[in-house]
């Protein structure tokens, strides 16, 4: 491990980046509140954050939320049926997988798979730190103590993904 460490911290609504650069300075990207877990899919152009939170109240058909509560679950699954009561018809299920996917509007209907849309939030919050410290750094990813085995692997996937 390098002498800076960036800890990731995924939240439902919230991500952070806390960067430890050793002898125990510790600095929080994105504030203490974080930054939005939204991203925004434009036909150009991807929006990661408060941007995206923007790009809700006029294009909600092509910005995603909520990640985390799909992550490792089937589309049919209890907590993908919730979810789909608010994101109809957005969200789908992806044959043959039976994985739950966004089909963006802005995209030409291409399919996000979830994993893909939090590997875009880590590939954010990556570029912030490494910006802030000017170089690369190892990471750490704490997963919730409750989180089964397809949690933890999907986290995983979006992880190397990023």
């Amino acid at each position: 491990v390098s002498g800076v460490v960036v800890s990731l911290d995924f939240g439902l609504t919230r991500i952070r980046a806390t960067i430890n650069a050793g002898g125990g300075s510790v600095t929080a990207l994105g504030g203490d509140d974080g930054i939005p877990a939204v991203v925004g899919f434009g036909s150009q152009q991807l929006t990661v954050g408060a941007g995206a939170v923007q790009q809700w109240a006029i294009n909600s058909a092509n910005t995603v939320s909520g990640v985390k509560a799909l992550l490792g679950f089937a589309f049919d699954a209890p907590p993908a049926v919730r979810e789909k009561q608010w994101r109809s018809p957005m969200m789908k299920r992806s044959e043959p997988s039976g994985r739950t996917v966004f089909s963006l509007q802005a995209r030409g209907g291409r399919e996000v798979f979830v994993e893909e849309v939090c590997s875009l939030m880590f590939r954010e919050l990556r570029k912030r730190a490494e910006l802030h410290v000017q170089s690369s750094m190892d990471a750490v990813l704490a997963v919730p103590s409750n989180w089964g085995d397809a949690h933890r692997n999907s986290l995983t996937v979006s992880a190397r993904l990023a």
